[in-house]
């Protein structure tokens, strides 16, 4: 990992319930109902925007499988017919961008990869959420949900649905766009390009892993690849089709955070 991103990056998990640990994000609890943070008034979701960050991609993913596994332990003390915890871990939405990176999904093949991964042009990580390869660079917008479905529904279909309608209303607010969904097809579409991938892992109804949005990113990364394993199916950003140049990205994290707290 760089240094100058160590030196960027807090350390202690922000994740955790210590507000020491992630004093430098902006941490905000939502307990209202909504699209994608629906919960009980007692279980509200926990916005961290370390947007303004470049945030390695295998830190993150550690922080997220730690805190499900938090969750999946506090579920069984619950399951175990135990009083709930007044130091329950919370419902999180996670929001960062990443330094140039390759993620493949657990079924991914290396097909999709239009180079050698032994010489690849940025870090390559096989992870075990859902989906094919895609492309992670600054200036596109990460959102990573570790919510508890039993909270809101048990329901994979409802939860990748839920997902898009956010993006979708996020994408019409800050800059008019009309993001659509495509048949049989996962993410959010702009015409026939896809402006957002989503691929999630739900592990004991616990779901990480979650969605990307290209924003300002540098689109021609994702030339080394077949995105989403979809030949012939191109690539599309806010920034491509918004006339509203001004700070969209630090606009869309507003947008993404918002929508999902809010009421339908």
């Amino acid at each position: 990992m760089p240094s100058a991103l160590a030196r960027n990056w807090p350390t202690g998990d922000p994740l955790s319930n210590s507000p020491k640990s992630f004093s430098s994000a902006k941490a905000r609890l939502f307990s209202r109902g909504s699209t994608l943070t629906r919960a009980p008034q007692h279980n509200p979701c926990r916005v961290l925007d370390f947007s303004d960050q470049l945030v390695p991609y295998e830190q993150a993913w550690q922080w997220q499988r730690k805190h499900v596994q938090h969750m999946i332990s506090q579920q069984d003390h619950l399951d175990s017919g135990a009083e709930p915890s007044n130091q329950g871990v919370l419902d999180t939405l996670l929001l960062l961008q990443h330094p140039p990176v390759f993620t493949l999904g657990s079924g991914s093949t290396l097909e999709n990869l239009r180079f050698d991964p032994a010489q690849a042009p940025a870090p390559l990580f096989r992870t075990e959420r859902g989906g094919e390869v895609t492309a992670h660079s600054p200036g596109q917008l990460v959102a990573y949900p570790i919510l508890n479905l039993r909270h809101h529904q048990q329901d994979l279909h409802w939860y990748m649905r839920s997902l898009e309608e956010v993006i979708m209303r996020c994408l019409e607010e800050v800059a008019g766009i009309q993001g659509v969904r495509v048949p049989g097809m996962t993410g959010v579409w702009v015409g026939d390009k896809k402006i957002a991938a989503i691929g999630v892992r739900v592990s004991r109804w616990i779901t990480y892993h979650g969605l990307a949005l290209n924003v300002t990113n540098d689109l021609s990364f994702f030339d080394h690849i077949v995105p989403c394993g979809l030949e012939g199916r191109g690539i599309w950003s806010a920034e491509c089709t918004s006339t509203n140049r001004g700070d969209s990205l630090a606009a869309s994290v507003s947008s993404l955070s918002d929508v999902s707290a809010r009421d339908h």
